[in-house]
């Protein structure tokens, strides 16, 4: 196996390194501290074959250090035998056409031999194994003693890491010398035995074009982790693999930043591996812990009736607008109970929890392209109940709201809740970022017993702990799922059927641990509903459930036409309107088969017993169809809409259609 093999593709990078250089256990080694000044989790990076000395090395582990709130350590175990920076120039000449490059090449091949020859002498695994396992020892017992520790190897260094996660050494306390390893575009590796052997937490980001792994070998790895992570989640050891569509071995350290789709390869590859770092190294007495990168960067906004400004919660510079302190990246739910507890001494000092009728959390999404998107949600699928409750009850215990507003991914909406959503579809909605969920109840004192040692199973969700009348959930858009085959087959990552069985006559809860343990209904309070979303799909957008309890609907299936959304190629992608058309009428065609109260009857046959009866089993009053604004459309939606007609149902307004009569009387 050549060096050149090995690393023949790459660029140089720019960017000036923050981190520091210093001995570490007897190595050289460059150290990206945590921001926080207190590390999650220690990060130890074994480079590739140009060691310590490539920049791109070492703004990496500055990256991995900020981005994670970890400790990365950067050593040199090629003890000053890593091949020099510029033969990636060499190399990248190398393989050049044209007379003029021809001539040079004979001068860039001596001068990778002059450098390749003493790297493989030098760095081969009977000379640096030794050298990082004793490394890790003295990591182990020293930084990491009470932390979790990482590797992430790159090339050469993948080869080493692999080796680590056999977990075929231990300290002499018995302790595994690493908790988790990542590994990028891996070299010197044997397959699939190599990765056979892998017992510990291994994340793995493939390139598409590697001489080091072919096509056969990626898949091979691949199908050996997705056999081991089947046999041992359950006992909390899963593993990832992660294969770059036109990625090039080296991506993820030497990606050419002028090449944007090359770039941003290199960086979902960062994220990829910080995101595996954070789900596996957490500290191991977060209480939080199993929800390591489902709650990052989120500030605690609140807003009050007298001091209606909602304020970022940057730092405790500026009192009078930042009501409370947040990390910029939350890691656990500790790091909200941190957030929330400066909030209330905040609203304490200054007597405003009285003031404080409303409150708004804002979570950022976690990745940044349909991929990173994809393994997002895959990590952080929901697993505990109650996870939310320790948040809620402290802040409801000090403040009586009466709306409480998230908008998040909707992944993070399900922790929040402790509620279920489906995720096994949604790679197809990849335009639906955020949801925004609202619950409301008028404003009198509750009801609810907060803070008791016993709660009741209800509390263990954001629903049970104050009788919220109303619930409004906007889902964003469907269009770009659309695009998809049998889009109409793909389930969205929605709240609703968690918030349908929460319901009075509802079968099971939607807490994730045992959806028989609660023994009633954990919003029997709610009275009306709001949905909004753009065009989602007639199977998904079924309210009728609800109707035996909720007595006003409003919804809205289609966008604003002041918006432009559907002239805009890039927001429709590959949809046909005309399917997201008729998904809409369906819907409703839907809705109006089951509160219907009159069939029109044949000419033919004319007689009373025709003319429908109303369903006393219903508790729907009111439905509000804001789609009718859309005057495009409003003629088509009137002809769905005509059997709710007389004597039991009355458009009041345009779109607005109320119940008049109730087995024969008139509701109040």
């Amino acid at each position: 196996m050549s060096l050149k093999q090995c690393c023949a593709t790459g660029s140089l990078h720019t960017g000036t390194p923050t981190g520091r250089r210093t001995k570490v256990h007897g190595l050289d080694c460059y150290v990206a501290d945590a921001p926080s000044g207190s590390p999650k989790g220690i990060v130890v990076i074994i480079p590739d074959a140009f060691g310590i000395e490539l920049l791109n090395n070492q703004v990496l582990a500055d990256t991995y250090a900020k981005e994670g709130n970890f400790q990365v350590l950067l050593p040199d175990f090629m003890d000053g035998s890593p091949v020099p920076a510029e033969a990636l120039i060499s190399l990248s000449a190398m393989s050049k056409t044209g007379l003029w490059n021809q001539l040079y090449k004979v001068g860039h091949a001596v001068y990778i031999l002059r450098h390749m020859v003493p790297f493989l002498y030098f760095c081969r695994e009977a000379v640096c194994k030794p050298r990082i396992r004793a490394f890790m020892h003295a990591v182990r017992e020293n930084e990491a003693a009470n932390l979790p520790v990482g590797v992430a190897g790159f090339c050469w260094g993948g080869g080493h890491v692999t080796k680590l996660c056999w977990d075929d050494e231990k300290t002499k306390d018995g302790k595994q010398l690493v908790d988790c390893g990542f590994i990028a575009h891996p070299s010197f590796l044997t397959y699939p035995g190599d990765i056979e052997k892998v017992v510990l937490p291994l994340s793995c980001a493939a390139a598409e074009h590697d001489q080091q792994m072919s096509a056969a070998n990626a898949k091979s790895t691949e199908e050996v982790l997705v056999a081991k992570t089947a046999k041992t989640k359950d006992q909390g050891v899963e593993h990832e693999f992660v294969m770059y569509p036109g990625a090039h071995h080296g991506f993820a350290v030497r990606a050419d930043e002028e090449d944007k789709e090359e770039a941003a390869r290199g960086k979902e590859a960062e994220a990829q591996a910080v995101a595996w770092f954070s789900k596996c190294t957490l500290p191991i007495d977060d209480p939080g812990a199993e929800l390591s990168s489902a709650h990052n960067g989120g500030p605690l906004n609140a807003q009050s009736s007298d001091h209606a400004e909602s304020s970022r919660h940057r730092g405790r510079d500026s009192i009078s607008s930042d009501l409370c302190k947040t990390p910029e990246t939350l890691h656990g739910m500790s790091q909200f109970e941190v957030g929330v507890q400066d909030l209330l001494d905040f609203l304490k000092n200054n007597a405003l929890f009285k003031s404080v009728k409303s409150f708004l959390l804002s979570i950022e999404r976690q990745y940044t392209s349909d991929r990173a998107r994809e393994r997002y949600y895959r990590w952080n699928q929901p697993s505990h109940s109650g996870i939310d409750a320790t948040l809620w009850r402290r802040l409801l215990s000090k403040i009586d709201l009466c709306t409480i507003s998230i908008v998040a991914p909707p992944i993070n909406l399900a922790y929040l809740t402790s509620c279920h959503v489906n995720t096994s579809g949604d790679w197809a909605f990849t335009d639906m970022d955020y949801h925004v969920l609202q619950l409301s109840r008028p404003d009198i004192s509750s009801r609810m017993t907060m803070g008791a040692s016993q709660p009741t199973p209800e509390a263990a969700s954001l629903f049970g702990l104050r009788p919220w009348t109303h619930i409004s959930l906007n889902e964003g858009s469907f269009l770009r799922a659309y695009g998809s085959y049998e889009f109409f087959e793909r389930g969205p990552p929605s709240l609703t059927t968690s918030v349908a069985r929460s319901l009075s006559g509802a079968g099971s809860s939607p807490l994730l641990s045992n959806d028989t343990y609660l023994s009633w209904p954990i919003l029997s309070r709610l009275k009306s509903f709001t949905y909004t979303a753009m065009f989602p799909f007639a199977n998904h957008a079924q309210f009728m459930s609800m109707f035996k309890q909720i007595k006003e609907i409003t919804l809205q299936f289609a966008p604003d036409v002041s918006t432009g959304i559907l002239s805009d190629k890039a927001r429709v992608g590959k949809a046909e309107l005309a399917d997201c058309w008729q998904e809409l009428y369906t819907a409703y065609s839907e809705l109006v088969k089951v509160v219907r109260t009159t069939e029109i009857p044949s000419p033919y046959e004319v007689n009373e017993t025709q003319w429908g009866t109303a369903k006393p089993d219903l508790a729907i009053k009111k439905i509000t169809v804001r789609d009718f604004a859309i005057k495009a459309i409003r003629e088509d939606l009137e002809e769905i809409f005509a059997p709710l007609c007389a004597p039991i149902w009355a458009q009041d307004a345009t779109g607005v259609f109320t119940r008049e009569l109730l087995d024969g009387v008139r509701p109040v």
